[in-house]
């Protein structure tokens, strides 16, 4: 049982979809979104492609997305925070990165639990046509120091973080007497199958996912690698619901 990570252009799609596959394999297929815009100074016709990605997957995923960039593309835009030695500015003023950028440990140990590669190891956005269109380190240190009594960055950071620990919740379902299973979970040598059957049995047994079953086939076999990517690639696709 594997994983695949692949490119998907195709109007009207998810931005991230899970769906099996004839070699009876499992796909994670990210969307190329193309979205019609008009200068309005100008009145021109322009085309934008919004590439989603995600931070791990394999290397043939991020050398396909490198390659769909540098052949169809005049500029790609890129989000990254890093420090401001990492680029310099050219004629037309465009921040460009100097050097490739290492992924950190912590990183590339997540992405050696799934069998997976950390993006910032695999994609090289280094020269033409990639250009930085993100705050510097420094920005985001001194915007973060703003909001150091509130604000709506620390609200949506205290949502993801109280999320994860609570769980989907549903009235009645009692979602602070489940915070000290869930919090176990992470003994577990799949923590991630334990969080998705809360999440459903939170959501009042909604029709479960697809991938459900494989999961539970991958688990009882004791193959604990396939069961947690292919949870992995079940909590990214619900994500983008």
């Amino acid at each position: 049982m594997g994983i695949m990570m692949t490119l998907l252009s195709a109007a009207g799609s998810p931005y991230l979809r899970l769906r099996p596959t004839s070699q009876g394999a499992w796909a994670v297929e990210t969307a190329v979104v193309s979205c019609a815009l008009r200068d309005r100074a100008s009145g021109s016709r322009l085309t934008v492609d919004l590439f989603s990605t995600v931070h791990l997957a394999s290397g043939e995923y991020y050398a396909g997305i490198k390659d769909a960039c540098t052949a169809r593309y005049e500029r790609v835009l890129f989000e990254m925070i890093a420090d401001g030695s990492c680029f310099e500015r050219g004629a037309d003023g465009a921040r460009r990165l100097v050097r490739p950028l290492q992924a950190s440990d912590q990183q590339r140990v997540l992405a050696a639990q799934y069998g997976l590669t950390a993006q910032m190891d695999a994609l090289d956005l280094c020269g033409d046509p990639f250009v930085h269109s993100d705050m510097l380190s420094a920005e985001l240190g001194e915007a973060a120091s703003s909001l150091a009594t509130g604000g709506p960055l620390l609200d949506r950071a205290a949502e993801a973080l109280g999320g994860l620990v609570r769980g989907a919740s549903a009235p009645g379902t009692g979602a602070a007497a489940r915070v000290p299973l869930r919090l176990a979970a992470w003994a577990l040598p799949a923590p991630e199958l334990l969080l998705l059957l809360d999440d459903w049995i939170a959501s009042g047994g909604a029709s479960p996912a697809p991938a459900l079953r494989p999961i539970a086939r991958a688990a009882l076999r004791g193959d604990f690698a396939a069961a947690r990517s292919l949870a992995l690639a079940q909590t990214l696709a619900q994500g983008d619901r």
